[in-house]
Formats: structure tokens, C-alpha cells, sequence
């Protein structure tokens, strides 16, 4: 027979899911899990965010001659209702962001907002989105800013939005689901995945094929100015009326005023056996692309040796948004770099916009195989003195330095082309170190999948490539161990940061605070694996250590402090861990000031503290007070804010304010849903809070129908899924379906044993739930 306190222990454990609790910061590169935030204005709801008139960002002027006129689209958008859009598809370098361009520019006036967004990635439209957010609000808080783009498009009506190069419709279908019917959307896509699959999708397809001829012939007169029309047919006809193609030869003809249509039909005619070599990419067009474009390049080449090395380096980049200013190295003059652009330029073979330079991706893709046969090496490989190019854009670490943030929002597409074009066995150690950094930078932006990819190939070529005894390998596996461990692979985690522990002592000094930190990701590893003497002990350790070396007032003393306060907490040693946060509370307020986020993540810990030693209306003050201040600071929807809030709820619950509680995690969740998503942990996390509130409540078949959704969606390998399978089952039984409820016990029974053995208190409470079920069937 259980005692009456084991027995309420036991109880609890069956209904009570973990609390959300707040990690200090995003990590160090090499060191520190955890860091300072910079104070973050208060972003407007994005409802009261209007835009002013003729607001946009189309990436450059529409060209003023252009082959085609806009009666196609024109037909299609006139023929469908409000909330359809159009996909405007075909082959790489066919006119289709002309074409849209164009559109975009004669409707300006039409609508209420313009905006452009590059939607090869998933990542891209983010970042486009972001950047729609950061030009309605430019204060909003980075992390968050595409979500509070999406709510911008929710709540306006009468935009048009381009998504310019879609690769993939699913990485649209979730933006194209969340906006429709408020404005228009205008998508251009190589892939020709049929109209179907588009109009699934709410839009209308238009294919774009080449040019007629009769447009191809009228198109070159314009550009230059040569009115032999036959002659201009018959070169339309050898580049196969591809605009890309007809614009690069009016410029070469243009540049060579003496030069006749038929003279430079004839020049692509006897090369044609070494070109096809270079563009087997594609079909014909694509090998006509080729043809132009080597024709063009040996005249660039033969002006200005060092237009052929940039074009070559920006081959090895995003085809979009390359800044200008990270190739000035390649140059010792200025003058020489921006004579050698304009050159480019002349010859349409790159665009210059603001700073910064766009190849079109055939012209990219011709470049590399060039240079890969051997025609323009010169010096080391070219995506090697890219990555270089790059990392000396950066003098500190992303996770430390928020106002780096826009440079790599900037520059991450581009790392990850260098990745893409750089052989397996690269020997590039800046692209190792870029590749560790960005990964390092997304894992703080939230994004684990990007990131761990990133860190793995840094981590995979950094035991190749760096030596025994540099510290970049120490920081390169580092970061992938905290990528691993906010990904739940924690075993993972501590097994990296294992294997480079013998080198942490023999390659830093014994005082260096790199040591330190390394002890101190070490210990966060073992915290999140449960392995809590090993964690608590290392913790301990760090903070001693930091305050001897470092002193009490350094930030890193206080992160120390943070984190063995919440280890103490996990541990059951809570009158310590109150401690720790009340000590860590005065010395941010004297350092940072009253409202500080970190001041406001040691406010939020001592509560928590308080919650779990039972002194619950001091907690509930507390919780208040932060969430008010967070909202203030950080903004209603941060996610600090929503884990004050989430905070404040559970003390709710647990103090009977059900209804308050209720109230408060479905507006968190609904924020969540939308921004997250409902497989993530933190909404799930909401949402089965949610569940135990209605349970708490007596309503539960509402905690059964959102314990299926849950659980329907919800990974078995993933925090939280067997409480919430467990708490379906007591739902179920509350509902009379009790059969139902043994059945789905017996099922996640072996799944508690296997994950955290027999004695675990969610396996015995999964068993304690079977026996009472049983014995009351």
C-alpha cells in the first residue's frame, strides 16, 4: 500500500508536465551556452503597422526594352477571383523575373504594398519576410521578425507579393496558406511541375516559354541600334530566343560597334565544339547560353583580367545580393574593382543594385564549368578565395555580437553556396570556420535543421583539415555538441565534447576562460540528459573557478550562477537554487538596471524557484511583474515573454485560477501555432498544459481533443510524448472509454522502459495509471 505522500507524489507525476524555463542566452562559439541580450525595443501588433504609399523593394528597374508585353498575365490575373495567384514557370534565364519585374512596377500604384521576396530556399523566404517586417518596424526583435511579417499579410488586405525562383511549392504552401485571400501572389518557378499541383495551391500557372522570333529580331534591333532584320533573325534563331542569351549578345555587339549580327553569328558557329563541352547542363538553350557567354568572356577577359577573377569568385556565391564590399580585397586599388564591375556590367553579365551584385545562375553554372576544365585558374580554387572573402567579413562571433545579426542574415546563402560548390575534399580552413560560425549563428536564430547540417560538414572537415592543436576544432565541435543538445540528442552531445576534453586541458591554459566554458557546455549536457550529480558538480566547479579568475561582477559569473540555480532546482535543491537566482537578481539590477533581460531571466528563475517550494502567491507576483516588463521590453509575442506567460498559467493552475490559466495558454498557443508550429516542442509543451487545464476542469473531452492532435502529430522520440500519450489515457478513462485507455497504457509502457528504465517515475506512473484503470473497469 502506498503512503498517502507517495501516493499524491505519484498522482502529480501523472498530470504534471515540465515548466517552460528560460536558457540564459544563445551561446559562445567555442565557450558558453548562454550570453548577454542587448535591450530590444517594444514592436507595434502589426495590425496598427500600415504601409506608406507605394511601398517596395523590386530588386532593380525594369529593363526598358523587354520582348515582351504583360497581355498573357494580364489575362490571367483579369480571369481569377481575389484570392488566386499566378505561377509563372519556365527555363532558367527565360524572362520570368523580367516579366514579373515589369508586372510588379505597372502595379504599383494598385496596390497597397510591393514586395519581392527570393524563394529558392525556405530560408530565403524567411529572410524575405524579415525584411518586409524590418521595413514596416524597424524596431522588431530579429528572431521573430518573419512571423510578425506573416501577421502583417494577415491583417492588411491589398498587397502583391513576388516569390521570385520558387524551387519547391511546399516551401511556399505554408506561407501561401497563412495569406490567402488578403492580397495577390505572384510566384516565378523553373520547375514545371504542372498545372494541377499549382492550382492545389490557389494559383494559376503561365508558362514562359522563349521569345517569338518576330520579338527575339525587333528585341536586338532596339538594343543595338543595327536594323538588318534578317540578319537579326538569324541570330535570334542561333541563340534560340532566349532574352538572357539575345541581351548578352546586344551587349558584346554593342561594345564591338563594328561588329554585324551575321559576324557574331558566325563567331559562335566555329566555337561551337569547345563550348557544348563547357554546357552540358541542360538542353539546347542552355548550350547556347554557353556559346554567348564564352564568346563574352573572352572579350572581358581581354580588357580586364580581373573582371574574369570576380565573375569566377561571385560564380561561387548566391546568385543574389552579393555585396560589393567583400570582394574590395581582391583589388589593391579601388578604382581597378569598380572599372572591372563596370565591365561586367557593360556586358549584362552582371547586375549591379545597391551595392551589391546579382549572376544569373546559367551564367553562374557556365562560369564554374569553365573554370573547372581548366580555362580561368588562376591562383588558388575559386571557392576557396570565396570563402575567404567571406570570413574576413566577419570580425566576431555571431552569437555574441547581436548587431552582426543583419551581416549574416545576409551572408548565409552565400556560405552555404560555397559549401555547395567546394569538393568533399576541400582544403579550405576559412570555409570550415564559416561554415562552425553560421551554424553556430542559426542555432542561435532557432533553426536547429540548418544549423546542425552546417555544423556537421564543419565538424566532418575540421578533423581533417585543422590541426591537433588549434582551437577552432575545439570550437567547431562545440558548437555541433549544443547543436545536438537543443536537438535532444544529448548522449551525442557529451560524447563530442567528451572526445576533445583531453585536448581542452593539454591546449588551454588552466586559467583560460575558454576552460571554463567548455566545463560549463559540458555540464548543460549532462543537465539535459539527466544526468544531474554530473551536471551540478561541473557547475559548481565552473562558477568557482569564474569567480576566481573573472571576479564576482562579470557576466559569465552570473551565467555560472544562472545555470547552477536551475540545476539545483531540477535536483529537488530548491531553497539553494532560490538562492542562487535572489544573489544573481541583485547583481544584474545594480549592473544592467531594473528591466534588462537578463535581470528579467534571473526575475523569471526565482520564481520559478518559489512556484516549486510551494510559495505560490510570491511566485504569481513575480511571474506577473515579469511578464508585464518582458511585454514592455522584448514585446508581447518574444518568446521570453511567452514562457512568462506560459509560467504564470501553471501557477494559475496549480493555484485553482483555471479559468485564468485557460485563458492564457490558448492565446500563447494560438501565437505559437502560427509562428512555430504544432509540432514544436514549445507549443506542444502549451498545448498539453492546455490538456491538463481542461482535466483540472472536468471538461475532458476537450483535454482528449487536443491530446490526440498532440500526439497524432507529435514525433514518439520527442520531449513530452509519452505524458502526453499517458494524460490521453487518464482523459480517455474520465470519458468512459477505459478499454481505450489500457490499450494506449500497454503501448507506451515498454517505450518509458526502454527510454528511462523501470523505476522512472513516469514509467511507475504509466503502471500506477493501468492498475487504477484496470481495477476500476
Amino acid at each position: 500500500m502506498l503512503s498517502s505522500k507517495r501516493k499524491a507524489s505519484e498522482d502529480a507525476a501523472i498530470k504534471t508536465s515540465p515548466s517552460a524555463k528560460i536558457d540564459d542566452s544563445i551561446g559562445v562559439q567555442i565557450g558558453d551556452f548562454n550570453t548577454q541580450y542587448n535591450h530590444l525595443p517594444t514592436p507595434p501588433s502589426p495590425n496598427s503597422v500600415n504601409a506608406p504609399g507605394g511601398t517596395h523593394n523590386l530588386p532593380r528597374p525594369a529593363t526598358t526594352l523587354f520582348g515582351r508585353d504583360l497581355e498573357s498575365l494580364d489575362d490571367l490575373v483579369k480571369n481569377c477571383n481575389a484570392a488566386i495567384g499566378q505561377a509563372v514557370y519556365g527555363l532558367g534565364g527565360v524572362g520570368k523575373t523580367e516579366l514579373a519585374l515589369h508586372f510588379a512596377y505597372s502595379r504599383i500604384a494598385k496596390y497597397t504594398l510591393v514586395w519581392w521576396i527570393n524563394a529558392e530556399t525556405q530560408e530565403s523566404i524567411k529572410s524575405g519576410l524579415a525584411e518586409l517586417t524590418y521595413r514596416l518596424c524597424p524596431a522588431i526583435e530579429v528572431a521573430r521578425a518573419d512571423a510578425w511579417g506573416i501577421g502583417w499579410l494577415q491583417s492588411h488586405e491589398g498587397w502583391l507579393i513576388v516569390l521570385d525562383n520558387v524551387e519547391d511549392p511546399q516551401h511556399i504552401s505554408a506561407l501561401i496558406g497563412n495569406i490567402q485571400d488578403k492580397g495577390r501572389v505572384l510566384i516565378t518557378t523553373r520547375r514545371n511541375i504542372g498545372a494541377g499541383r499549382w492550382s492545389r495551391l490557389g494559383l494559376k500557372s503561365l508558362h514562359l516559354g522563349p521569345l517569338a522570333r518576330a520579338a527575339s529580331t525587333e528585341l536586338l534591333i532596339a538594343l543595338t541600334e543595327k536594323h538588318d532584320h534578317e540578319a537579326a533573325a538569324r541570330l535570334a534563331a542561333a541563340l534560340g530566343d532566349l532574352p538572357i542569351a539575345l541581351e548578352q549578345a546586344a551587349s558584346y555587339i554593342s561594345q564591338n560597334n563594328g561588329m554585324t549580327f551575321d559576324q557574331y553569328t558566325e563567331l559562335i558557329r566555329s566555337r561551337f565544339a569547345r563550348i557544348a563541352s563547357v554546357a552540358g547542363e541542360g538542353g539546347d538553350i542552355e548550350r547556347t547560353v554557353a556559346r554567348v557567354w564564352t564568346v563574352t568572356m573572352e572579350a572581358i577577359t581581354q580588357r580586364s583580367s580581373l573582371a574574369a577573377q570576380l565573375l569566377l569568385v561571385a560564380a561561387h556565391f548566391a546568385p543574389d545580393n552579393i555585396p560589393e564590399e567583400i570582394l574590395f580585397p581582391l583589388a589593391s586599388d579601388p578604382l581597378d574593382l569598380a572599372e572591372a564591375l563596370s565591365i561586367l556590367a557593360s556586358y549584362s553579365m552582371v547586375n549591379r543594385h545597391a551595392g551589391t551584385l546579382s549572376v544569373h545562375r546559367l551564367v553562374q553554372a557556365v562560369t564554374r564549368a569553365a573554370a573547372a576544365a581548366g580555362s580561368l585558374t588562376e591562383g588558388p580554387p575559386a571557392y576557396d578565395r570565396a570563402a575567404d572573402l567571406a570570413l574576413a567579413a566577419f570580425t566576431t562571433d555571431p552569437t555574441v555580437d547581436i548587431d552582426s545579426w543583419p551581416r549574416w542574415r545576409l551572408m548565409v546563402p552565400h556560405i552555404e553556396a560555397i559549401s555547395h560548390w567546394a569538393p568533399i575534399d576541400h582544403e579550405s580552413r576559412s570555409l570550415t570556420i564559416l561554415l562552425s560560425m553560421s551554424g553556430a549563428y542559426l542555432q542561435g536564430q532557432g533553426n536547429l535543421a540548418a544549423a546542425i547540417a552546417m555544423s556537421e560538414r564543419a565538424y566532418s572537415d575540421c578533423r581533417r583539415i585543422l590541426g591537433t592543436d588549434d582551437p577552432n576544432r575545439l570550437a567547431v565541435t562545440s558548437n555541433l555538441a549544443r547543436c545536438y543538445e537543443l536537438s535532444g540528442k544529448s548522449r551525442d552531445a557529451i560524447e563530442l565534447l567528451r572526445s576533445i576534453s583531453g585536448d581542452v586541458e593539454r591546449i588551454l591554459d588552466q586559467d583560460d576562460p575558454y576552460r571554463f566554458s567548455f566545463h560549463n557546455n559540458l555540464a548543460k549536457a549532462y543537465q539535459s540528459m539527466g544526468d544531474l550529480a554530473q551536471a551540478v558538480s561541473l557547475f559548481e566547479r565552473t562558477l568557482a573557478d569564474r569567480i576566481r579568475v573573472l571576479g564576482e561582477d562579470d557576466y559569465r559569473v552570473m551565467i555560472s550562477r544562472s545555470n547552477l540555480a536551475y540545476a539545483y532546482q531540477q535536483a529537488g535543491r530548491l531553497s539553494e537554487a532560490a538562492r542562487l537566482h535572489e544573489v544573481n537578481l541583485t547583481a544584474r539590477r545594480q549592473s544592467l538596471g531594473d528591466t534588462h533581460p537578463m535581470t528579467l531571466n534571473s526575475k523569471h528563475g526565482l520564481a520559478l524557484a518559489l512556484s516549486a517550494l510551494g510559495k505560490l502567491q510570491e511566485s504569481i507576483i513575480i511571474h506577473e511583474e515579469t511578464v508585464e516588463q518582458r511585454s514592455e521590453v522584448l514585446g508581447e509575442t518574444h518568446p521570453d515573454t511567452l514562457r512568462s506567460r506560459i509560467s504564470l498559467a501553471d501557477d494559475y493552475r496549480t493555484a485553482g485560477r483555471l479559468s485564468d490559466a485557460i485563458n492564457i495558454y490558448e492565446s500563447v498557443y494560438e501565437i505559437q501555432r502560427r509562428s512555430l508550429g504544432e509540432a514544436n516542442d514549445e507549443a506542444a509543451l502549451t498545448a498539453h498544459n492546455l490538456a491538463l487545464a481542461h482535466l483540472d476542469s472536468n471538461e475532458p473531452l476537450k483535454a482528449v481533443v487536443i491530446l490526440e492532435d498532440l500526439t497524432a502529430i507529435r514525433d514518439s522520440s520527442r520531449p513530452g510524448y509519452v505524458e502526453a500519450k499517458l494524460n490521453l489515457a487518464l482523459a480517455y478513462s474520465a470519458i468512459g472509454r477505459k478499454s481505450k485507455a489500457i490499450r494506449l497504457l500497454d503501448e507506451i509502457l515498454p517505450t518509458s522502459r526502454r527510454a528511462w528504465g523501470h523505476r522512472h517515475p513516469l514509467t511507475r506512473a504509466v503502471l500506477q495509471a493501468r492498475k487504477s484503470i484496470g481495477a476500476g473497469s
